[in-house]
């Protein structure tokens, strides 16, 4: 589409400088090249990238961009590049219209990045990075519970499998360290949701069937966890 505007005001700009001392003409041509020129800086000014949020963490500084595929308005989709001295990695995550934030643990060495939309962990950087479901996080006393999610056997646009890792944060969002329980999920269709319990003093997994939208529990994790279904493991604690 950007090079069918530029084509035009070429066009235009060519036909200006042809027709010479035909001034009716020229004041013609000269006002369609204007509105082409206004066109295709509106259709550059839409597509590029927008910062929604920037912070300084352990050395790297962090940003956080939204846009616009080329050429397609009706989707948006979020960028996220991170800067070490002269080196730097940016990569594509997903697309969304929500909200994102970054919070810097120190003493764990981390970036987390937070979907304020949904008020959950979404990524963390660091020693061992990972990404989260991006729609499932429960809080329990002063603690926050999400789900790492780990793709395994890749195939083309899809995983085989996703295996899935309990994790607990402060109410900052930081301080994250992994709980010793894991669920593998064969059939990535289904839906996972947290739950919490207070009158136990538990967290509870459950996962939607995609066809059925019947609930199945998974594992409950408290002072005595407990898997409930194949591809649930209890780890051993380090």
């Amino acid at each position: 589409m950007l090079d069918s505007v530029l084509g035009f005001y070429s066009l235009f700009a060519f036909l200006i400088k042809r027709s010479k001392n035909r001034l009716f003409l020229k004041g013609f041509l000269f006002i369609v090249a204007t509105i082409f020129l206004i066109g295709n800086i509106a259709h550059v000014n839409a597509f590029f990238p927008s910062i929604e949020f920037t912070t300084k963490c352990n050395g790297k500084t962090y940003y956080v961009t939204w846009m616009h595929p080329f050429g397609d308005y009706q989707w948006i989709f979020n960028n996220v590049t991170i800067w070490k001295r002269v080196k730097y990695e940016s990569f594509f995550f997903g697309y969304s219209s929500s909200s994102y934030e970054i919070v810097c643990d120190e003493n764990n060495k981390e970036a987390n990045i937070i979907n304020i939309s949904y008020d959950v962990l979404a990524y963390t950087d660091g020693g061992n990075s990972r990404i989260y479901d991006e729609y499932e996080g429960v809080i329990l006393g002063t603690h926050q519970y999400f789900l790492s999610r780990e793709c395994n056997d890749w195939v083309p646009s899809t995983c085989e499998s996703l295996t899935y890792t309990l994790y607990e944060c402060n109410l900052s969002y930081k301080s994250c360290d992994p709980l010793p329980i894991q669920y593998t999920q064969h059939d990535t269709r289904n839906f996972l949701h947290l739950v919490s319990d207070e009158a136990t003093n538990e967290v509870n997994l459950y996962e939607e069937n995609f066809e059925t939208d019947d609930e199945v529990l998974i594992f409950t994790y408290g002072e005595h966890p407990q898997c409930y279904v194949k591809g649930c493991e209890i780890l051993e604690q380090k």
